[in-house]
């Protein structure tokens, strides 16, 4: 067998995508071939095979926006997905992949923002045996051929820096890659479904965006409506994520007091469904039994955990004294800074700004 293709197996209850290619030498002389895997992360919320009917929500326009994404999932042609961020993108990404005659075949992703421009153009595009300083001494396939009769999914692809978008341009014009080091191109065969939370018809007129890129990216569009604007569905999202919480942490029934249930359906949610995951996981981790009190509803803001004033007026003191003697609770038991975050579900650097906010000393819980 000369090729394998994004073949799915276990090691150690891990899943990971095989690939296998011939490898040849300068002269043309079959040598071996390079084996890759690649572990697939699946998300806390969902699995890596999504489809539309995993996609919550009953707003009606919000229907309206599904149904013209499963249309759109029939045709090979770009779609370019809008929206705030954490408004569920890549989930309609995901399902507009496995709706079309491409299901079959891999579905790959990448964030265009979270790896150096020095690395995404190999992550993208691949390289040959030795093309520059530090490269594996086997090469590397890129994405596009890991995708090879499937789907690629460019998330932020804003952030894209200028020269890697003439190269992305000529993929899409030509049909074709040509890995780092590779004097031959290869052809290429995905669909190619991208995502941004930024203006990029601003960008354009920045001159940070090409224009040309963007005609190639957005034959389709979908713009998804921020959580503000499905009010409605908000007591369905808060139930499907409780229920997968549940479970994660071997909680059994977990309710909500009328109290919380009025906190989140009057909250604005700029985070969107993605501060509603942290959110309610955050509670889930705080409540000592099966109900969620309006006391663990603690919301995200830039200096860490924030919660808001809803009726009354010592509500923000009330709930800072709680704060502060929960992180010291858990502080007492999990003895590290990192190991409390860690398990009550926060980041390092949040952590360490609510403790310096309540002017926790190490003398409070290190020696208790």
């Amino acid at each position: 067998m000369d090729f394998i293709r994004n073949k799915t197996i276990q090691i150690k209850n891990k899943n990971f995508l095989l690939n296998m290619n011939p490898l040849y030498s300068e002269e043309g002389t079959f040598c071996g071939h390079l084996l890759t895997l690649k572990e697939i992360k699946e998300d806390l919320f969902y699995d890596s095979f999504i489809t539309f009917d995993d996609i919550m929500g009953d707003d009606k326009k919000f229907r309206q926006i599904i149904e013209t994404a499963k249309h759109y999932s029939h045709s090979d042609a770009s779609i370019l997905l809008t929206g705030e961020s954490g408004t569920g993108k890549e989930m309609f990404a995901r399902a507009i992949h496995s709706e079309s005659k491409r299901s079959k075949m891999p579905f790959v992703s990448i964030n265009c923002a979270a790896i150096p421009d020095e690395l995404l153009e190999s992550e993208l595009f691949g390289y040959t045996a030795g093309s520059f300083t530090g490269a594996n001494k086997s090469g590397k396939i890129g994405i596009f051929e890991m995708a090879e009769g499937g789907t690629v999914f460019l998330d932020e692809i804003g952030e894209l820096n200028y020269h890697l978008q003439a190269k992305l341009l000529r993929v899409l014009q030509e049909k074709k890659i040509r890995p780092i080091g590779s004097t031959k191109e290869k052809d290429m065969n995905v669909r190619i479904i991208s995502a941004t939370n930024r203006n990029l018809e601003k960008l354009i007129n920045e001159g940070s965006f090409r224009m040309d890129l963007f005609y190639r990216l957005n034959i389709f569009r979908i713009q998804l409506p921020p959580l503000r604007q499905r009010q409605d569905d908000i007591p369905k999202l808060t139930n499907y994520f409780l229920k997968i919480l549940s479970t994660r942490y071997d909680k059994q029934n977990i309710s909500l007091s009328n109290d919380a249930k009025s906190i989140l359906i009057s909250y604005s949610w700029p985070g969107n469904i993605r501060e509603m995951q942290n959110v309610l996981e955050r509670a889930v981790v705080l409540t000592s039994n099966n109900t969620i009190k309006k006391e663990h509803i603690i919301f995200d803001k830039t200096n860490g955990f924030e919660n808001i004033s809803i009726e009354e007026n010592d509500f923000g003191t009330t709930v800072s004294k709680f704060e502060r003697e929960l992180i010291l609770k858990y502080l007492r038991k999990y003895k590290s800074i990192r190991n409390t975050a860690k398990n009550i579900g926060v980041t390092h650097t949040l952590l360490i700004n609510r403790i310096k906010k309540y002017h926790i000393e190490d003398d409070e819980w290190k020696n208790s």
